[in-house]
């Protein structure tokens, strides 16, 4: 019933998915990577909370409020790194 409708494999294709498949085997950090890491993992999400902060001020300022309070950056990062360190240790 609906005989002779086999697929036709691309060769392409199909290294291509064997690739993505095997990604984490294969991977090497390079310049490159850690580059791609430091930007979109710490400068982004930097630059987008400092903007966020920002907004959040000059919001406060035309209402005449004080300035509301956030994480202060230097201290999360430290909290982070501790937590880090901790976890790292006991396990």
């Amino acid at each position: 019933m609906g005989g002779g409708m086999e697929v036709h494999k691309n060769k392409w294709i199909e290294e291509w998915n064997a690739g993505r498949e095997n990604l984490e085997f294969n991977f090497r950090w390079t310049r490159r990577s850690l580059a791609v890491v430091g930007l979109f993992g710490l400068a982004v999400p930097i630059l987008v909370y400092k903007g966020i902060v920002r907004e959040f001020h000059m919001q406060d300022e035309d209402a005449g409020r004080p300035y509301r309070k956030f994480l202060c950056l230097f201290e999360v990062l430290k909290n982070l790194h501790h937590s880090w360190a901790a976890s790292f240790i006991l396990f």
